[in-house]
């Protein structure tokens, strides 16, 4: 078995563009290997890309980073890093077994709310919670 990521899906592909104020709690489907759709929000599935880098092994990282084209930002100097996708969105991730979602997900412009899928990938093994 191979231990690298299996690319899925490629983004970036816009999942909403609009002016909700709770534009978090929209349904998105996101695919699942099979093919059947997983109904996922920001506010209840995505959670912060940092609580997902202690459990990925340093390749499993550069590809990410790589695939989904994540700049990472030390916008304070001091060691503080942020995650940023398409339009400096936040980046955040949605795992459902070995299935992972990258989203970029924010406000674009005053009001105006993105979330963009940045890719899907398949873990060769479930990383530990």
């Amino acid at each position: 078995m191979s231990d690298t990521l299996r690319l899925i899906a490629t983004g970036p592909v816009l999942l909403y563009d609009g002016e909700e104020t709770n534009w978090w709690t929209q349904p998105m489907a996101l695919q699942l290997v099979d093919g059947r759709d997983y109904l996922a929000t920001i506010a209840r599935d995505a959670h912060a890309l940092e609580k997902l880098l202690p459990r990925l092994v340093s390749a499993h990282w550069s590809q990410l980073r790589l695939e989904a084209q994540i700049q990472v930002c030390d916008w304070s100097g001091y060691g503080n890093l942020s995650y940023k996708g398409i339009n400096d969105l936040a980046v955040s991730y949605v795992q459902q077994g070995a299935q992972l979602w990258l989203l970029a997900a924010g406000e674009k412009q005053p009001c105006r709310y993105q979330t963009h899928l940045l890719g899907s990938w398949l873990f060769p093994t479930i990383p530990a919670k």
